[in-house]
């Protein structure tokens, strides 16, 4: 039975935004996304008493941002000549990267400032993940040599959940440790599966789409 319960809402728009779309809260109710205006997307930050900054690293385009951490750290991604990851803190230094010359998309950041993302492999076309800590170290993984690897969420543990293709372009879920052994799984019925959040203890939430083409949430629990 399904009880709908009104809270208290708070709306907010960005001055010349088409639509905004925030993807990342922390429990101070700092907010972290982007918005599409001025011909592209755009990074901003959202402060609990409301105050919005809006921010494109290096004069770049195309900013994402899809996570912040407890510190108001956000992770992202945005093009000059390729795509770019970056990291940027409270205080709006921004640390940008990039694997082997490659398009490189920042996905999810934990309590550590470790970032997880993925790179597009110039060799192969797949893309790989990868997780970089907060000095700047990277370690490449994926999850097989002809399937394309797309990290999505990283828990204070150093737990990364995301999804795979295989070589049918079927999407599977996984789950890496910090040890960097690879779990991959699916729901009953699952023939496309999506990854959402993973919290501290390593169950992971997402959404699944079964055998009749009927879309449901899931909750993955180790």
């Amino acid at each position: 039975m399904l009880r709908t319960v009104h809270g208290k809402f708070k709306s907010f728009d960005l001055e010349g935004s088409v639509q905004a779309e925030p993807w990342g809260l922390n429990d101070d109710r700092m907010m972290g996304g982007f918005y599409y205006g001025d011909g592209g997307t755009h990074g901003f930050v959202r402060s609990r008493d409301g105050t919005i900054i809006a921010f494109d690293p290096n004069g770049g385009a195309d900013t994402t941002v899809f996570s912040i951490n407890s510190a108001g750290t956000v992770a992202g991604s945005y093009k000059t000549d390729d795509f770019y990851g970056f990291v940027r803190s409270e205080n709006g230094s921004i640390a940008s990267f990039q694997i082997a010359g490659s398009d490189t998309f920042a996905e999810g950041i934990n309590d550590r400032g470790a970032v997880t993302g993925m790179y597009s492999d110039s060799h192969t076309g797949l893309s790989r993940g990868y997780v970089r800590t907060a000095d700047g170290n990277i370690t490449l993984f994926d999850v097989g040599s002809n399937v394309s690897t797309q990290p999505r969420v990283i828990n204070a543990k150093g737990m990364i959940a995301g999804t795979y293709l295989d070589e049918q372009f079927v999407r599977h879920g996984f789950v890496r440790s910090a040890n960097g052994k690879i779990t991959s799984f699916d729901p009953p019925t699952s023939k496309n599966i999506d990854v959402w959040g993973i919290n501290k203890s390593g169950t992971v939430v997402g959404e699944y789409i079964d055998n009749n083409n009927l879309e449901h949430g899931y909750l993955r629990i180790p």
